[in-house]
């Protein structure tokens, strides 16, 4: 299917709306995070290391 009526998700208009909203929320998002918030843009979540501590060996149990 190549146009979105025939799936019944509304004409081209409405596509066309949708593709112009997208571009505008991400912009003002970015706005705010930088300009209001003071946040440098993340991409990545930073967590902690839980590996096990270096010299660690892990007790096998049967």
């Amino acid at each position: 299917m190549t146009h979105p009526s025939l799936a019944e998700y509304g004409g081209i208009g409405d596509t066309l709306t949708g593709a112009a909203i997208l571009p505008i929320s991400t912009g003002l998002y970015g706005y705010r995070r930088l300009m209001r918030d003071r946040h440098p843009t993340a991409w990545h979540i930073v967590t902690p290391d839980m590996s096990a501590p270096r010299g660690h060996v892990p007790i096998r149990t049967k």
